[in-house]
Formats: C-alpha cells, structure tokens, sequence
C-alpha cells in the first residue's frame, strides 16, 4: 500500500497499460470522463483553492493530460474497457455552473459512443444501493496485474498485489453495471439532463 503523492506518482504509471477499469464514483463524476473546466470547479471546489492558483492549474493540466491519454488508447488498436458507475447527484450538481455542466454532459455523450465505454448511472429513485460504501477505482492490466486506488482530498492511496479486493470491487461495479439499479439508457439520460440546461 503506498499513500499520499507517491501513490498518485505510482497509480498514473499504472493506468498508462490499463486494459479494464472499473470505476465506483459517487459525488462527483470519474476524472477520466472529465473536461477541463469541471475538473477546475470540482478540484477547487473540493480543496478550497482559487481558480488562479498554479497548483489547481497543474493539477487540472495533469488531469486533462490523464483522460486525453485514455481516449487516444478508446481510438488505437488495443482500447481499454471501462466500466463506470456514478449517482444522478454528480450529474444534478451545478458543478462550475451551466455551461460547464451542458459541456461536461455533452463529453460523457460522446465518451459514451465508444464501444469499450460502459456508463452505469444511478438515479435518485434507486435508493441505497452497494455503491454508496465509497469510491475507488480498480486497474487491471492485460496479464492480470490490478490495483485499486481510492483519491481524497487529504491522502491518495494505491493498493497493489491484494487480488481479492480487486477482483471483490470489480464484481461489484459489474453487479451494479447489470442491475435495475442503474437506468436503462444512459445516453438517453444524458441528452435530456443536457437538454434540461439549454
């Protein structure tokens, strides 16, 4: 287990050569499927810091750097798959206001067009559901290495070579992904949250 910015450094190394990912999500949507402008609200939202800041500047150009890598991979030869479930509530907060929002859901439409991209979204009428327990996000490479990483506002942590939990938060993402729990058609959803901000 390593914690704080080394286990950032290390978890960034990692996803370069992700084959799947399995992404459990609850206030805020998965950074991966971010553009730039919500990834400045949510990080200086979350960590108190101003807009102009360079370490929130850095920060967002890393993010962006991060999601820009993972869509050129969703386009090359060997495209990883993603499976991400997040809350209504992430959409439905005014992250960085309308325009951001209509840009941001826009983003998710067109990540969702990818044959590899799997979006489990969980609207309000679900409930309580398995996924409330927390975040994290599961990496698995291709010979079956994976780790599961859990981002906070105070210390990240990365947790490699403990198979059982991976494997345990994968089943439950793809559990989540084939339950009632989540709707029907996420780009339909997507588009009328979309038309709502118009």
């Amino acid at each position: 287990m390593v914690r704080g910015w080394g286990a950032f450094e290390r978890f960034v190394e990692f996803e370069r050569e992700s084959a799947r990912v399995h992404v459990n999500q609850l206030g805020v949507l998965p950074a991966l499927l971010q553009v730039a402008s919500y990834s400045a609200a949510i990080i200086g939202g979350i960590a108190g810091i101003a807009a102009d800041d360079p370490g929130l500047i850095e920060r967002v150009q890393l993010r962006m750097r991060r999601a820009e890598a993972f869509r050129k991979r969703l386009e090359g030869p060997q495209r990883p798959h993603l499976w991400a479930v997040f809350d209504e509530s992430a959409l439905r907060r005014r992250v960085g206001g309308d325009k951001t929002m209509r840009e941001q859901i826009d983003h998710l439409r067109l990540m969702a067009e990818f044959d590899t991209v799997h979006l489990g979204i969980v609207p309000f009428t679900a409930g309580a559901y398995p996924g409330l327990g927390g975040s994290y996000e599961v990496h698995e490479h291709a010979d079956g290495a994976a780790m599961v990483f859990f981002e906070s506002a105070h210390a990240d942590e990365f947790v490699e070579g403990e198979p059982g939990g991976a494997r345990e938060r994968q089943a439950g993402v793809e559990a989540l992904m084939a339950s009632g729990a989540v709707v029907a058609d996420p780009r339909d959803f997507l588009e009328s949250l979309s038309r709502s901000l118009s």
